[in-house]
């Protein structure tokens, strides 16, 4: 009789979970509506720049630059176009000796021979482009500044 009741109980269970799974009519608790609410990029597009040691400079966003996180020298079949030709267009610079690239971040090594001022514009160049329609809206935050952040 035990058993009977168990299998029972265990069809029970397997078509209660089986009928449920999937049907979309599940309820969203009060954390997941107030997640949904929250704005996810500030109102206000800028960079950040924070000094990494003298010849390393790293550039925050608050707009998605790049699908992955790539560095030269990555296999090139792993790099999506877009964020491939603005890996290029950033090593191509003079004076810039490494670059790594993520989503909301960028790294830039200078080479020992360049100063920052030198070349600093014409990344900032580049950078902006990933704003779109928006880079003449963007706040530079210079390093000095980033200590807030």
């Amino acid at each position: 009789m035990k058993k009977i009741i168990l299998i029972v109980f265990l069809i029970f269970c397997f078509l209660f979970v089986l009928l449920n799974i999937g049907s979309g009519d599940e309820e969203k608790t009060e954390l997941e509506i107030e997640l949904e609410s929250l704005e996810t990029e500030p109102t206000e597009p800028r960079i950040v720049i924070k000094d990494s040691g003298p010849e390393y400079k790293v550039f925050h966003f608050t707009v998605k630059v790049a699908d992955g996180s790539y560095k030269v020298g990555d296999n090139a079949n792993k790099i999506s176009k877009n964020d491939a030709a603005f890996l290029n267009s950033l090593s191509k610079i003079p004076g810039v000796a490494f670059v790594r690239i993520e989503p909301y971040e960028v790294t830039i090594k200078r080479g020992g021979a360049f100063k920052w001022k030198e070349i600093e514009p014409n990344i900032l160049k580049i950078l902006l482009e990933r704003f779109g329609e928006d880079k003449n809206k963007v706040k530079i935050i210079s390093s000095e500044e980033a200590q807030s952040f």
